[in-house]
């Protein structure tokens, strides 16, 4: 090896570790950050207890949160600079609010405020009540991340492969002519 092979060899392998680290990277966050669904099971008998799920790719996170006897449903709508606005549904008991769901779409209030009103009718409700929703992604998304994280490693592989490609020279043949080739 030269000494002005060196820094090229040093080169690929420094560029070879960013591209292997950025497509980790992307597999990390197609796996564990978007959620996929919400569901929220709310159940009154003396108390209101409610079951929150998240599904996400990496598996489904459930947990069990009592609110008291007395709770309501909330919808905030947080206006972004671009692009549509973002839609939560909230339960408050008391003094604190718990995150319930996102909602996401062209109908997303609509459909975080017919939410709202399912559970407020349970939480209100004079006998035993029981209501369950679910705030799903919109599915194209979904292929949409698959398919950027598909694009992501044909890139670094198209990539990859021209960093190595064997260097053909005067000296530095790897093909064999017909005239040439093992018997």
């Amino acid at each position: 090896m030269t000494a002005s092979a060196l820094p090229t060899t040093f080169l690929k392998w420094v560029v070879t570790v960013l591209l292997g680290l950025m497509l980790s990277g992307g597999v990390a966050m197609v796996y564990w950050s978007p959620v996929h669904a919400y569901r929220v099971a709310c159940k009154k008998a003396q108390e209101i207890s409610c079951v929150f799920e998240r599904e996400r790719a990496s598996g489904l996170n459930s947990w069990q949160m009592p609110l008291g006897a007395q709770a309501a449903a909330v919808v905030r709508v947080e206006p972004r600079r671009r692009g549509p606005d973002r839609v939560f549904l909230f339960l408050q008991s008391g003094s604190h609010a718990v995150f319930a769901a996102e909602f996401e779409g062209s109908a997303a209030v609509a459909e975080a405020e017919a939410a709202r009103a399912k559970l407020n009718r349970v939480f209100s409700s004079e006998g035993p009540a029981f209501a369950r929703i679910e705030a799903r992604q919109a599915s194209y998304l979904l292929w949409l991340t698959w398919g950027f994280l598909g694009f992501l490693g044909l890139l670094v592989l198209a990539i990859f492969r021209e960093l190595y490609k064997p260097e053909h020279g005067p000296g530095n043949s790897s093909r064999t002519t017909p005239g040439s080739g093992a018997a």
